[in-house]
Formats: structure tokens, sequence, C-alpha cells
């Protein structure tokens, strides 16, 4: 039997789709806020800083953490500002805030996130994000106030992607907006 004969169609029509739609997860970066601040912190920032402290060239500091970050990708640490400060010896989430005027949102994602806290859609946040870089974005774009309910996977200790994610997501259900949670816990929600 192939995989395609075990699972049915859907059929979603994409003008529609929120008309029908209960639950809305969304993750942050990528999807509502531009990943240029973020590959700017990680392949520039991050980097040029480590090469100053230790005094590298810039591209063989750049070289030697871009096969360190390639090495963690996938895991916890690599979304933990703590394991890169402890591991660069630099304050990340400092040098973050340093560079803050460069977070945003991408075209139309804000105007999208208030258009659908119109409808009576319970709105998700489901992020690989540290908690302290959520932070930083939040007091420069708002975006919690768009949702209702905040899951980081640092709360669950795995990636999102990963299946003990999926085993420790939550059941609870949030019924309505004033059940709204901002916490990074996540049995709080």
């Amino acid at each position: 039997m192939s995989l395609g004969a075990k699972y049915k169609a859907v059929k979603i029509d994409p003008k529609t789709a929120l008309q029908e739609c209960k639950t809305l997860m969304l993750d942050m970066d990528g999807t509502v806020l531009d990943l240029a601040y973020d590959n700017y912190m990680w392949m520039h920032h991050v980097p040029e800083r480590f090469a100053a402290q230790n005094g590298l060239e810039p591209d063989v500091a750049r070289e030697q953490l871009y096969a360190k970050f390639n090495s963690m990708r996938g895991q916890i640490e690599w979304y933990c500002l703590d394991h890169w400060s402890d591991y660069l010896g630099l304050d990340v989430a400092q040098l973050h805030r340093d560079e803050n005027h460069r977070i945003g949102y991408l075209p139309g994602a804000e105007d999208f996130l208030k258009a659908v806290r119109q409808l009576d859609i319970r709105v998700l946040m489901v992020t690989n994000s540290h908690s302290e870089t959520l932070s930083i974005k939040d007091e420069i774009t708002g975006i919690t106030e768009h949702f209702d309910g905040i899951y980081t996977s640092h709360a669950f200790g795995h990636p999102k992607e990963s299946q003990p994610f999926g085993r420790h997501w939550p059941k609870k259900k949030i019924s309505t907006r004033q059940q709204r949670c901002s916490s990074t816990t996540p049995h709080a929600c």
C-alpha cells in the first residue's frame, strides 16, 4: 500500500480557510517576524563580536562558528541564548538588544494578525525562540498581544520539530480571549 492511499486529500480554499479554523498556530520567526534580524545576528554580529573578543579575523571566527552552529541545528541548545553566552563568552542577549532596531514584522504580517484577532479563532504562537529572545522581540513589536497563547520549545525542553515536543503538547483548551496566556510555561495555557 502506498502512503498516498493511506491519507485522504483535504481540499482547502485559502479564501475561506480561516472561516473554518478554530485554532491557528503560527511560528514567530520567518512567519510573522522578518528573519533578517536573526540572520544578521548569527551570520554577522555575533561572529564579529566573537572575533573582536578573541583577536580573530572575522572570516576565521565565522568559519569556526558556522561549523559549531551547523552541528547544533535541531537541538534545543541551538535556540538557547544562555548556551551561546556560555559557549562564546559573550552576553548574547545583550548583543541582541544592541541590534533590536533591526526587528520587524514581515510585510502584511501585523495586519494579518490584527484581522485574525477579529475572528473567533484561538491564535497560538509555537516557537523555538528562547524566552529572552521572545521578550526582546516583544518589546519592539508587541507581538505577544496578538496571541491567545505562547508556547516556547524551551518550556517543553525540546525543539518544536521533535517528537518529544509533540508528546508534551498540552491538551487543555482555551475557550475565550480572556484566558489569554502570556506565559512561556506550557501548562499555564
